[in-house]
């Protein structure tokens, strides 16, 4: 009976993208143990077990799955990052462009730096297709791992200076103070029910969430994009103007 990655987990105790990852030459990338590795391609070794990888990459084809990651943070009125507004929408938008284009989304809740082993892990056992990172700043060494492992990414709100494609929005029309007095800068629902209703700009979560999907497409398919998208921002006048 021929082996498969699931008879080997479960002989050995480990996840199927454990398996995968070590027999794909990533192991140390990934924060899996020396002794963890051993084992899995010593038993490999005795069932005479050997990876295909030519003809595995040969074969590759996108697995129509994108990892949306957000930051945990430390705000203590917030319990998850889906409390906020701004995250919730950006997910939302990602995710109903993935559904619109045959994708689904792997939601990621990152605390630290240190959890990149993990991210990573998730692309070398072809879990995700790449990556959307939203509302923390990128790391040095997630930048470096990023690039040099050519791993498709897109920034929402990022910096384009840091060299990883990104969504943000152009807002350099709107002057402040000159056009209004009293303004908020994210357009959320209740700036239209306060008295007075508060004027703003809308940071158009959701159509940067829809248009970083959109772009990892196009990365993870070997096409041309953009580096970065400036999303147009629309004033929304009210009371307090």
């Amino acid at each position: 009976m021929k082996l498969a990655l699931e008879d080997i987990a479960k002989a050995l105790g480990v996840s199927k993208a454990t398996v995968s990852v070590v027999l794909n030459g990533h192991a140390a990338k990934t924060g899996i143990s020396p002794v963890t590795a051993a084992k899995i391609t010593d038993y490999c070794a005795r069932k005479r077990y050997v990876i295909n990888i030519n003809a595995q990459r040969a074969t590759r084809k996108l697995i129509r799955n994108v990892g949306v990651i957000v930051f945990e943070g430390g705000d203590t009125e917030k319990p998850n990052p889906m409390a906020d507004y701004y995250e919730s929408m950006v997910v939302g938008g990602a995710t109903m462009a993935a559904k619109k284009n045959g994708f689904s989304t792997s939601l990621i809740i990152n605390h630290e730096e240190k959890e990149l082993d993990s991210v990573l892990q998730r692309f070398y056992a072809k879990e995700v297709d790449g990556f959307i990172l939203s509302g923390f700043p990128v790391a040095p060494s997630w930048r470096e791992n990023f690039r040099r492992e050519k791993i498709p990414v897109v920034v929402v709100g990022g910096d384009p200076a840091q060299g990883l494609p990104t969504v943000n929005i152009n807002n350099k029309d709107i002057a402040v103070p000159r056009k209004i007095a009293i303004a908020g800068a994210d357009d959320i629902p209740i700036s239209k029910y306060v008295s007075p209703a508060i004027s703003t700009y809308s940071l158009l979560p959701h159509e940067q969430g829809s248009k970083a999907f959109l772009m990892l497409r196009k990365i993870a398919e070997g096409k041309d994009c953009q580096p970065t998208a400036c999303l147009k921002s629309e004033l929304k006048l009210r009371q307090s103007a």
